[in-house]
């Protein structure tokens, strides 16, 4: 008699959780999401490496989604609430997540966002860093910030061909050859060699100047240095396009 009560009361308890199981796990699919994030702002930097110390390597930047990496503060004059994690020691920073967060402004031009973060760094053992410096540079002149970029660069106490490359690369790009032009001669008397990326900034540079003179140093330079670049044959199109623009506009 017991044997038979205990049967059917599981095969009735196994039947009702049968029928309880997929709106479970629709429920928890639709709130995963504040799940997730509430666990993410809770949750202390500290107590989540221990809790997965013994699986490897922890990274504190993945605490923060990219969405949220340029989320405001509230009530701090951090301005950005990641920086007030940072400032509260509840993450820790390294260069991977300055990196992330100079990237984020960079390719969504904040350029607000990008100098909160160079404030912040600069009270930061990463102040000196040369790949975090020619991240904060290239992050304002591709934010078209140059003149936030040649102080930078002006005040970075060294320079790769990174450094270099990038401010020329900027003032190309925002249509002031004369000051990417400059900067060439001077990269060489640091003993520094000029690569694809710096040459084709230079030919564009020289593309914008009336002259032929530029364009046609920059083309020896590159043979000099054994590197050809397709874009010397648009250069030369470019020009001939123009005065045959301008010659048909006189007549």
């Amino acid at each position: 008699m017991i044997n038979r009560m205990t049967a059917a009361s599981a095969s009735q308890f196994s039947d009702n959780f049968t029928a309880l199981l997929p709106c479970s796990v629709k429920l928890l699919k639709r709130h995963s999401g504040d799940f997730r994030t509430l666990w993410q702002s809770v949750t202390p930097a500290a107590f989540i490496g221990s809790a997965i110390s013994e699986v490897g390597e922890y990274d504190n930047s993945c605490i923060i989604e990219d969405k949220d990496l340029l989320r405001p503060s509230q009530n701090s004059k951090s301005g950005l609430h990641v920086l007030d994690l940072i400032d509260r020691g509840s993450i820790e920073v390294d260069r991977t997540l300055y990196n992330k967060l100079l990237k984020r402004c960079t390719q969504l031009g904040k350029l607000k966002e990008g100098k909160l973060v160079h404030s912040h760094i600069l009270n930061s053992t990463f102040k000196d860093d040369l790949v975090i410096q020619n991240s904060i540079l290239f992050m304002y002149t591709r934010c078209g910030s140059l003149d936030d970029a040649r102080q930078m660069f002006d005040e970075m106490p060294s320079k790769d061909m990174v450094t270099w490359t990038s401010l020329i690369t900027g003032y190309a790009q925002n249509e002031r050859p004369e000051e990417s032009l400059i900067l060439f001669p001077q990269m060489l008397r640091h003993g520094l060699k000029p690569n694809e990326f710096t040459l084709s900034s230079l030919i564009k540079s020289s593309g914008l100047l009336p002259s032929y003179g530029d364009g046609r140093q920059i083309h020896a330079c590159s043979l000099k240095y054994a590197l050809i670049i397709d874009i010397f044959q648009g250069f030369y199109k470019y020009k001939l396009g123009l005065e045959a623009k301008v010659f048909s506009e006189s007549i």
